[in-house]
């Protein structure tokens, strides 16, 4: 059984996480340095985010037999991806991702970490005993195989011997994860030896990072809300058949309300001040507990029978998408059974919307402009 450092550390942060994407991610860690820790042999030390330069990987595990190896963990569900490269580049619903190349940019780190701070070991050359992998939770090998069976056919038989050498699965995390492990290498260094004292200096020196500060971190941890825009541009060619056809009607009725304004103005002035004036008179005339203040809905059965009218209601937000071109927000929203879209035009002020979060949606009930239902134009959000 090898030693596990820095898993209480891990522990604490997932204590301390708050976001769903934070905790899954931690989870994943803690389980693989933990069957790490069952089957690598115990004169191996697992470190968990080691701080060996400005980003840190997942774990190094150090071995006198072998020497170092920087170890990835993805998490990712195998749906979210849509095809693969021989370079180890993920073709994923957020966009391209590359695992692979995020653990081998930790290479160049622990090398010079290793050069300035264990100058007198008698290491040689620090950068042939560094091996990394990428350890995929989420999915088996079989399953990946199946779903990429098209791409791989095309890939000569040592693109594919290079990829599954540097990329494990989920059921490979057992007895032959030591073997897996010991391949992952460019270098296979014969005679290799680290000393205890060498081995014991080495992994005292190095500091279990409390903050992630690695590729993944960035975009998991900071970007997050970027991501989920860009999952919604998975949907963008229907997105954009919403959107002309919001900006067709638009201008259609900006057309039409230039040319009734142009004509008619000195007559549409005095009457919408008339009609402000008796709106007015007649709110402040009605109880205040029977205006803009209806009774919250928690499910849209309703919506269905209503055209038009002010609404409040509690639901979740499924789905967001943010037009930069006109300024103009479109949100799924559910009551947990039934979906409503709606819609927050330019100069709407709303807080920040994330989904997955619940909020009170303050606005209006319309006719949608595809006249498939109903959809709410959002005015105000607690």
């Amino acid at each position: 059984m090898a030693i596990f450092k820095g898993r209480d550390d891990l522990i604490k942060s997932l204590q301390e996480a708050k976001r769903n994407q934070d905790k899954k991610g931690l989870e994943a860690e803690i389980k693989v340095g933990d069957i790490l820790k069952k089957y690598l042999p115990e004169n191996t030390y697992i470190i968990a985010q080691p701080d060996i330069g400005e980003l840190h990987p997942d774990f190094l595990i150090i071995n006198p037999h072998y020497g170092f190896r920087i170890v990835e963990v993805k998490n990712i569900n195998i749906n979210n991806i849509e095809g693969i490269l021989s370079n180890g580049v993920l073709q994923t619903r957020f966009g391209n991702r590359n695992p692979l190349a995020q653990v081998k940019s930790h290479v160049d780190g622990l090398k010079n970490y290793l050069i300035s701070n264990h100058p007198n070991l008698g290491l040689g050359d620090p950068y042939k005993s560094i091996g990394y992998c990428v350890i995929h939770l989420g999915f088996s090998k079989r399953s990946f195989e199946y779903k990429f069976a098209n791409q791989l056919n095309k890939w000569s038989s040592e693109d594919k011997r290079d990829y599954f050498k540097y990329h494990l699965f989920s059921e490979q995390l057992d007895s032959g994860i030591v073997n897996a492990i010991e391949r992952a290498t460019k270098f296979q260094v014969k005679g290799y030896s680290l000393t205890d004292n060498a081995q014991m200096e080495i992994v005292e020196s190095i500091k279990v990072s409390h903050i992630k500060m690695d590729e993944d971190g960035y975009f998991e941890r900071f970007n997050d809300h970027e991501e989920k825009i860009a999952l919604v541009n998975a949907e963008l060619n229907q997105i954009k058949k919403n959107m002309q056809s919001y900006q067709i009607n638009s201008k259609q009725e900006e057309m039409i309300v230039g040319k009734k304004r142009n004509k008619f103005i000195f007559l549409i002035y005095p009457i919408i001040i008339a009609l402000f004036i008796i709106g007015f008179t007649v709110f402040k005339a009605l109880d205040a507990d029977e205006i803009g203040t209806e009774k919250v809905l928690s499910s849209f059965e309703s919506l269905d029978d209503r055209t038009e009218g002010y609404i409040e209601v509690k639901a979740k937000v499924t789905r967001f998408y943010y037009d930069s071109n006109s300024d103009t927000k479109f949100l799924t929203l559910s009551d947990g059974e039934l979906e409503i879209e709606a819609v927050i035009f330019k100069n709407t002020k709303v807080p920040f919307i994330e989904e997955g979060e619940t909020y009170i949606f303050e606005g209006n009930i319309q006719p949608s402009k595809n006249q498939k239902g109903n959809e709410i134009k959002i005015t105000g959000i607690q």
